[in-house]
């Protein structure tokens, strides 16, 4: 899998996350529930060209492979999507923020720096429909 090169779009995503040990399983050992890779990669960006799947800090991402705009990407056991400004209206009931069983809270909009940053919420189709306008308008 090829992993994806930091650019000035994902450049807080890239100071943000931990490095992890090259050579992983994707799905098993990227710090996210395999089920979330699964969903993520397999699920949501069947409608992305396949060279949208990447690794970034050996993460597995869906990103636009000319810009380098991550789009997708599994958060531990939740998942994160970015929506081009078109999409922001539609998805006004998606969050930025995420509370853990922890009690954390990771803020997206704020870590990232990017209010185009939401926590999916399951919705296949619609998340799908998101993805795929947010990849045309790059």
């Amino acid at each position: 899998m090829t992993e994806l090169p930091v650019s000035a779009v994902n450049q807080r995503l890239y100071d943000y996350l931990e490095e992890l040990p090259p050579g992983r399983d994707p799905y098993w050992g990227a710090s996210s529930h395999p089920d979330v890779v699964e969903f993520v990669w397999d699920r949501l960006g069947a409608v992305l060209p396949a060279e949208a799947r990447r690794l970034f800090k050996q993460r597995p991402v869906l990103c636009h492979p000319t810009s380098g705009r991550v789009l997708a990407i599994p958060w531990g056991t939740a998942y994160a999507i970015w929506l081009a400004p078109g999409c922001w209206e539609e998805a006004a009931d998606y969050s930025t923020a995420q509370t853990w069983s922890s009690g954390r809270i990771t803020d997206l909009a704020e870590a990232l720096g990017d209010p185009g940053w939401r926590f999916g919420r399951l919705r296949l189709e619609q998340e799908r429909d998101w993805l795929a306008k947010s990849f045309a308008e790059l």
